[in-house]
């Protein structure tokens, strides 16, 4: 498959996804309002496991179309693993949130570890987009997907 068309078919993919992302995003930050101002922890944190699984499986079928578009068994790998690290970026930002709302219940020490665990979650990213692009140079990287123009192949 060329890459033009596998740049038109991931867009697509992300535009039917962006409803379900937003309304997960809307209802995530009205949980945690609720929980800075209620502070009824018993039913809002298991609400955020909830969404975060939600948006896990949302991945998940994200994760099978798009590396459907491989004919490269390692890229198609690859490509799984990308979204699995990805899907890491949803709980670490939380948890620094309860920790916001918590304070000094954790420490200083652990929010330093979430911190760096989004660093390694935004290295590993780069590295496997990189690591896709080596396999399989037809697929398209987060760059190819931004831009409005389209390449030639």
């Amino acid at each position: 498959m060329e890459k033009q068309t596998k740049i038109l078919i991931m867009q697509q993919e992300s535009k039917r996804n962006l409803f379900k992302r937003l309304a997960l995003v809307g209802v995530v930050a009205l949980c945690l309002y609720g929980l800075v101002q209620t502070g009824a922890d018993e039913w809002i944190v298991p609400l955020l496991v909830i969404l975060v699984l939600i948006h896990g499986l949302l991945l998940l079928g994200e994760a099978r179309r798009i590396s459907a578009l491989s004919s490269i068994k390692a890229a198609r790998r690859l490509i799984r693993f990308r979204y699995a690290v990805e899907f890491g970026f949803v709980p670490v930002p939380l948890l620094i949130a309860l920790q916001a709302w918590i304070p000094n219940y954790w420490g200083i020490s652990v929010l330093i570890v979430l911190l760096l665990a989004l660093l390694l979650i935004a290295f590993l990213k780069q590295y496997l987009e990189l690591r896709i692009m080596r396999t399989d140079p037809s697929h398209p990287t987060d760059d190819n997907l931004r831009k409005k123009t389209r390449m030639a192949n």
